[in-house]
């Protein structure tokens, strides 16, 4: 995977965490695609698109060990702030 090998090369690489996230989302590695949203915004607490995708996740996700409304929330009001 592209974005493994980016991280390997730049672990501060806070746009390839959150689309190793987004994919690992798509496959159902729900914990691991939170933790590189995480990630990603602990590296860029600017960047929208993580917090957005966080909160998609936060509030969807089956698994209710995972699913968290409250952060849900504070994520997507922090992308739709940085998003205007």
């Amino acid at each position: 995977m592209l974005q493994q090998r980016v991280i390997e090369l730049n672990p501060a690489a806070a746009g390839a965490l959150n689309n190793r996230g987004y994919n690992r989302f798509m496959v159902g590695e729900f914990k691991g695609a939170i933790e590189d949203y995480d990630a990603a915004i602990k590296l860029v607490s600017t960047y929208g698109l993580a917090h957005q995708n966080r909160a998609w996740l936060l509030a969807t996700v089956k698994d209710e060990s995972l699913r968290n409304p409250a952060e849900a929330v504070k994520s997507g009001e922090a992308a739709g702030k940085l998003s205007n």
